[in-house]
């Protein structure tokens, strides 16, 4: 008889969280089908037919100004607040 086998090492939490969220988002992928597809697609083309509305008699001047002025909007409505545990995370080089 074996006594000094240690336990095998227990499935990191992380792990299986991991792939109980894959799990779920494939059987959610195919429960949309071809419905969630077809009403996607009539949803982009509202989309992109109101986002042209908008941008009517705006040159691309314009538009990158803006652009600019929304961005720093919301910089300072930021401004003061802590930043998340993961800010930036994507932008570090590994050591």
């Amino acid at each position: 008889m074996l006594t000094d086998v240690p336990a095998p090492f227990p499935l990191p939490i992380g792990l299986r969280l991991s792939q109980a969220a894959r799990a779920v988002e494939r059987a959610f992928d195919e429960a949309l089908g071809e419905a969630g597809e077809a009403a996607f697609a009539r949803l982009r083309d509202t989309a992109t037919a109101f986002d042209a509305k908008l941008r009517a008699g705006l040159a691309d001047a314009d538009l990158a100004t803006l652009s600019t002025l929304l961005g720093h909007l919301a910089a300072n409505a930021r401004a003061g607040e802590a930043a998340p545990p993961w800010a930036g995370l994507a932008d570090r080089r590994p050591e």
